[in-house]
């Protein structure tokens, strides 16, 4: 969904909404996956380009993310907070605010995590619903997607590097 709207003279709000599936195969225990998840500065660690993660309370955080989206450099800097968690059922939502000042935007987004057993390995489906707001969605859904996808493939290659060394 992309809506233009005016906002005064001559400057314009984007709103670019996409959605996600992301699913990665981890060669580790359900619980194991899960500790390592649920540890959200170690999990942080996994996503490229995060520079820093701070607690701000229970189940609640700060941190900065940079990326590039084609040739812009984005620096988000952010709160996210564990919206729910169960581990029997291996289910768990994340809420993400987050901002770039120097470019023009910002992002919403809630990430609803699943882990199901599979013999020996542990699947993880990621479903990320996005809303990208200013400057930042008129990069369209097609770079932000494929920007997505890289994201989450390195985080989970990571985050079986963790589990399996852990």
């Amino acid at each position: 969904m992309r809506e233009v709207s005016p906002m005064g003279a001559g400057i314009r709000r984007y709103l670019e909404r996409v959605k996600f599936n992301h699913k990665a195969t981890v060669a580790a225990p359900k619980d194991k996956v899960w500790a390592r998840l649920m540890d959200i500065p170690a999990a942080a660690r996994c996503v490229p380009g995060v520079a820093s993660v701070r607690p701000s309370g229970k189940d609640r955080y700060q941190g900065t993310l940079a990326v590039q989206i084609g040739p812009v450099r984005l620096v988000l800097d952010g709160d996210f907070a564990i919206t729910a968690r169960d581990e029997t059922a291996g289910t768990a939502s994340i809420r993400a605010d987050a901002k770039d000042s120097r470019v023009g935007g910002a992002i919403r987004a809630t990430l609803d995590l699943t882990l199901a057993e599979k013999s020996a390995a542990t699947e993880l489906r990621i479903a990320t619903d996005l809303t990208v707001m200013g400057r930042l969605g008129e990069f369209g859904q097609g770079s932000i997607k494929r920007k997505a996808d890289q994201l989450i493939q390195d985080f989970a290659e990571c985050l079986a590097r963790q589990v399996t060394l852990a």
